[in-house]
């Protein structure tokens, strides 16, 4: 019986120490969850940011032009509930198609200096797998290049960053706080 705790023990240590943050994750490019759509507005304009006030709402803020990292995303998003940030994200479009794996990985590993290793939770088809052909499956919907990040899974709420590349080969980032501090909208659909 005394095994058998030890080894459930030992289970949920490894299971709550994997992927979990070195730091917390309670912003998105200097935004913090919680901020108004004046403080998002104000902290992209001094970031060198326009919005984009044609695909822009009142709970879903779009702004280009600006850099994260060494890269310049297509655009960047916040999401509001209750006027107050609960995600914010950016889209990147490889320079040419062959490169999407590449930058998936490079900007994966920019997020994972800070925040520690993610979990990958990558599907190819073996089929697939030898490197040339995976960008193909990718674009087919055949294969899924995806990776998890979060924080202490000990806390009461802890927040999370995925990314991913979708069918049109732009690898998608975003970072969200807590489900648990959305109850009550129905007007958040969770990814």
């Amino acid at each position: 019986m005394k095994k058998h705790i030890t080894l459930l023990a030992l289970l949920f240590v490894f299971a709550a120490a994997q992927a979990q943050t070195a730091i917390p994750v309670d912003s998105f490019l200097g935004v913090k969850f919680g901020a108004t759509a004046e403080e998002v507005a104000n902290k992209m304009r001094l970031a060198g940011a326009g919005a984009d006030k044609k695909s822009s709402k009142k709970d879903y803020l779009v702004f280009a032009g600006m850099q994260y990292g060494k890269w310049k995303p297509e655009y960047v998003y916040f999401k509001l509930s209750n006027g107050k940030v609960f995600e914010g994200g950016a889209y990147f479009k490889p320079a040419q198609n062959n490169l999407a794996i590449a930058l998936y990985n490079s900007i994966k590993h920019y997020i994972s200096l800070t925040y520690s290793e993610g979990t990958d939770k990558n599907r190819i088809p073996v089929t697939y797998n030898d490197g040339e052909n995976e960008t193909a499956a990718i674009e087919l919907g055949n294969a899924v290049y995806t990776c998890h990040w979060v924080e202490d899974v000990s806390r009461s709420k802890f927040n999370t960053i995925d990314m991913a590349i979708n069918p049109d080969l732009v690898t998608q980032l975003w970072f969200t706080e807590a489900k648990e501090s959305l109850k009550g909208n129905k007007n958040i659909k969770s990814k």
